[in-house]
Order: structure tokens, then C-alpha cells, then sequence
């Protein structure tokens, strides 16, 4: 089954992901895509914000977003599974919500939306279940970086 995996209404669109721990039923989780597993089973590139952010006067062009992106997002992400090994919680906290803010500039929104789990993890000292949620991250950096490549 699969839902979109923003909200929006008429007048805006926005990205809404709960600041919860992976598995807790809240109505806000319940409206994510999720499969049976609890798997999120939504996009990688939310597309209609990618074309959005294309559309947008300032700032770098998507091709040189994309590029920085890749760039970027690699090393923090191995920055974080080091934090991760050494359970330290602001690290973790920090580089998560330095790789959402880059993955937010290229649509990203899965990137996104586990980055959110990531910072919520940390707080909760659930280092378990964010190795495995790094683990999910990493897998959908390499999607991002295949489908931004057919979509810029």
C-alpha cells in the first residue's frame, strides 16, 4: 500500500514528520507510508518538491544542489555511523540534522524523514535501533543518488 508521503492541502504543501521513535502508533505516523513491516514504502525523491525547489529564483541551480548533496551527505553519513559507534548523542543529533537539512534541498524527503528518527533516537539513548535506522539511511542515499541522477 502506498500513501503519499507529504501532507498537503490546497492552499500549501508541507513536510510533516513526527519527532517520535520508529514503531509508536501516533495519527501523524499512521498517515507516513508504511508497509506491513513498518518499512517506510514512500519515495525516496518527492518529486513534486524537487520541481518546486527547481522553480525557486535563488540559490544554486539543481544540478550544483545535487552535486553538493552527494558530496556532502557521503561523509556526514559516515561521520554518523562513527558518532553512532560511540554512542554520542549530540553528534549524532548534530549530523542528522545537518544531512536533513541537505537532503530537504534536493527532495529528499525519505533522507529526511530518517534523519528526523535519527535525532529522535538519539535523545531517547535508543542507539540499537538508530544503528539499524543508519543503516536504512546509507541504503537510501545510494537511491537518492541513482534517482536524482535521472530526474536533474
Amino acid at each position: 500500500m502506498n500513501h503519499n508521503a507529504i501532507k498537503t492541502s490546497e492552499k500549501n504543501s508541507a513536510v510533516v514528520w513526527p519527532e517520535t521513535r520508529r514503531g509508536q502508533v501516533t495519527e501523524a505516523t499512521n498517515a507516513l507510508a508504511h508497509d506491513q513491516d513498518g518499512a517506510f514504502d514512500g519515495p525516496i525523491i518527492d518529486r513534486a518538491l524537487l520541481e518546486m525547489l527547481e522553480a525557486l529564483p535563488k540559490g544554486l541551480d539543481m544540478p550544483s544542489r545535487v552535486a553538493l548533496f552527494e558530496q556532502q551527505t557521503g561523509s556526514k553519513i559516515r561521520a554518523l555511523q562513527i558518532a553512532l559507534g560511540e554512542c554520542n548523542r549530540e553528534v549524532i543529533e548534530e549530523l542528522a540534522g545537518e544531512i536533513s537539512r541537505q537532503a530537504i534541498t534536493v527532495g529528499a524527503v525519505k533522507i529526511l524523514r530518517l534523519c528526523y528518527e535519527l535525532q529522535a533516537m538519539a535523545r531517547c539513548a535508543a542507539y540499537e535501533d538508530a544503528g539499524r535506522t543508519a543503516e536504512e539511511l546509507e541504503i537510501a542515499f545510494l537511491r537518492a543518488q541513482e534517482s536524482l541522477r535521472t530526474a536533474v
